[in-house]
């Protein structure tokens, strides 16, 4: 990334350029300063211009100029680029077109959207997200009442422990109630 920042940088300086810049841009039959308003008007041009002019440079010559213009750290960025222009002219193509690109994306959301599996993920996102609400709607009210009841439960249990038979009764009353019917 470093080195295609340098190379962005780099074309886009114009009078700001160094010294070394300004002599490759030279070498290069290129003006920095026309190249920077290239690169606003049309960077895929500029950038492709550039390309190509270093791709021409006879390969004994190539890191040198690229050093000079790009740093040491863009050369290993940027050379791959000179072997596969007609690939990155094909991919700059596909790129451009972004009402084909867009169009195909929206296509296949919309395929996919379209399927029962889809909808079943999304109808269980919204029952999560919904769950999450109502938890963080309700979860202070039953925390509260939690502790409002905490107490009597605390005293039915002692209650329990001490008349056993009493509750066994109760609950063998409750039993046969239920039994005959009565509600």
């Amino acid at each position: 990334s470093t080195g295609i920042k340098n190379f962005m940088l780099s074309l886009t300086a114009g009078n700001s350029a160094t010294k070394a810049q300004k002599q490759a841009m030279a070498f290069l039959k290129l003006n920095p300063r026309k190249l920077a308003e290239d690169m606003q008007k049309d960077s895929r041009g500029a950038m492709l211009k550039v390309l190509d002019s270093l791709a021409k440079v006879p390969k004994a010559k190539q890191a040198a100029v690229m050093n000079a213009l790009f740093g040491k750290e863009s050369l290993s960025a940027i050379a791959p680029l000179l072997t596969n222009l007609d690939l990155l002219r094909t991919n700059f193509d596909r790129v451009a077109d972004a009402q084909e690109y867009g169009g195909s994306m929206q296509k296949e959301y919309a395929s996919r959207a379209a399927t029962t599996e889809n909808q079943l993920v999304l109808l269980k996102n919204s029952v999560n997200a919904i769950s999450v609400t109502l938890g963080d709607t309700f979860l202070p009210a039953i925390n509260e009442a939690a502790e409002a009841v905490m107490p009597y439960l605390e005293q039915l249990r002692t209650f329990v422990r001490a008349n056993p038979e009493l509750v066994q009764s109760a609950a063998k009353f409750g039993a046969a109630l239920l039994a005959v019917g009565v509600s």
